[in-house]
């Protein structure tokens, strides 16, 4: 803040009023986020560094005026409760009383500061202290230096550089899935919807060959969420996310998966079993009993000899009796 202060008042003295004042404002809307990148980088050179000033705020957006403007009317309040104390209280007691107060004013700006970067922490590619401990304690990655290398790019305000750099690393070198992570999440920063389809593709296979179906159907729910169609493009791949999904309580994914499932894949095996998971979550999860029914039709037409046969008349029986049950007396057929 001296430091500042000193900038300020020559500032003032060199370009004259006008322009000293914007100066002064400049600074002091600066002064969170050089404070902030003192806190993160631990170096006083880089706290001077305006691009480094810019970048949180281009990074966390509105809610670092909103703190500016907290630490303003703490600022303020300071100023009026010392001036206040000073005018009711002896002089030695009033230093101490306004020593405490400006304190607690200090501590209660570094806190909102603190809190802002740890809400805003992944964007602005500072990692907290507790999770560093963890990490040290943990098993390192494999690629931890270019995740590394990609937060400190971050830091420095070039999100666009960190994607690039782990663009290239997954195309030439593959990655862990903390690297695909990362580039999921810059991806998401940059809002390149088109490249975080292309690369989920690329990765469900990688997980579903991993037999990871979990980060597999996270990965599905992600993409569908920008494009609904999103899916697998082998049969298995879809009966099998669609089964942990059903069975994850998403019924709505797995409907999606399995929506026109016997076109996309006519000859698939799975068709039966797929339909009738698709018949049950009609039934059980949307309520969808007719629906649910002319899918069963369907299958007993064209399935007759599936094994799955009984379960598929089971179920139609049971879903005719409950409509026939709630039907109202005297309604037509």
């Amino acid at each position: 803040m001296a430091i500042f202060m000193i900038v300020s008042i020559f500032g003032v003295a060199v370009l004259g009023p006008k322009l000293g004042l914007l100066l002064m404002l400049f600074l002091g809307v600066s002064l969170p986020g050089a404070t902030m990148t003192l806190a993160m980088d631990e170096s006083l050179l880089g706290a001077l560094n305006p691009a480094k000033w810019v970048a949180i705020v281009a990074r966390i957006g509105w809610p670092y005026f909103a703190i500016v403007g907290l630490c303003v009317v703490i600022m303020a309040s300071q100023s009026y409760a010392a001036d206040l104390v000073s005018n009711v209280l002896p002089l030695f007691v009033a230093l101490i009383v306004v020593g405490v107060i400006s304190n607690y004013a200090l501590v209660m700006t570094f806190h909102l500061m603190g809190y802002l970067i740890y809400q805003y922490h992944e964007d602005v590619g500072f990692e907290p202290v507790a999770p560093q401990m963890v990490k040290a304690l943990a098993r390192p990655d494999p690629d931890q230096d270019v995740l590394d290398e990609a937060a400190g790019l971050v830091r420095d305000g070039k999100p666009e550089n960190a994607t690039e750099l782990l663009r290239g690393y997954l195309r030439t070198r593959g990655g862990t899935p903390a690297v695909h992570t990362q580039y999921r999440k810059l991806l998401r920063l940059g809002n390149d919807r088109d490249e975080l389809l292309r690369h989920g593709r690329e990765y469900l296979n990688i997980l579903l060959a991993q037999e990871k179906s979990l980060p597999a159907l996270e990965i599905l729910r992600e993409c569908q969420m920008i494009e609904p169609t999103f899916g697998p493009t082998e049969a298995d791949q879809v009966t099998e996310l669609a089964s942990v999904a059903a069975r994850g309580g998403q019924a709505e994914v797995a409907l999606r998966l399995l929506s026109g499932f016997h076109k996309r894949f006519p000859k698939s095996k799975d068709i039966p079993r797929n339909y009738l998971l698709v018949a049950r979550l009609l039934h059980e999860r949307m309520n969808q009993d007719e629906k649910s029914l002319g899918i069963l039709k369907y299958l007993r037409a064209n399935f007759p000899d599936d094994p799955l046969m009984g379960e598929i008349d089971q179920l139609s029986g049971m879903i005719e009796r409950m409509m026939a049950a709630t039907k109202k007396p005297g309604a037509s057929a």
